[in-house]
């Protein structure tokens, strides 16, 4: 029984974060301008990758890591699927983590879940290929 509940919790909670981060990330990108950061960290993250070019060569201010995570997944055309899937993994993660602080209360987890999932802050840093979304992922993981 407790498997259902967390295949069907799963079930929700992706469903639900489809229906609000999806449309406003995917569907109406290409009617928002581009922003000079982004533009920035594709052409120094596929330089870094196709070119093998040095981080202290292109935009040195930031660690190269997440502009290699950018470059290497605009190469292959899936970048802001990828950033799609960081923001739900992130909501997971923040689920996960929530639930074990309030001592296995589901509830607590789903209200950071949809605070989180329902965000501006989240649209905007997610809808566009940043180096947060990468640090947000990876700082929850690591809390995890």
């Amino acid at each position: 029984m407790k498997f259902n509940k967390r295949v069907s919790f799963l079930v929700i909670f992706f469903l639900l974060f489809i229906l609000t981060i999806t449309p406003r990330s995917v569907v109406e990108d290409f009617s928002f301008p581009c922003y000079r950061d982004e533009e920035v960290y594709i052409s120094c993250g596929t330089a870094y990758v196709l070119n093998s070019t040095p981080p202290v060569l292109c935009n040195f201010e930031h660690p190269p890591f997440a502009k290699y995570f950018i470059g290497l997944f605009s190469i292959l055309g899936i970048a802001r699927f990828i950033y799609v899937g960081l923001a739900l993994a992130s909501g997971v993660l923040l689920y996960l983590l929530v639930r074990g602080f309030s001592g296995g209360n589901w509830i607590c987890g789903v209200i950071v879940f949809l605070f989180f999932s329902f965000d501006t802050i989240v649209f905007n840093t997610h809808r566009f290929l940043l180096l947060d979304p990468v640090a947000l992922f990876f700082t929850l993981l690591s809390v995890y």
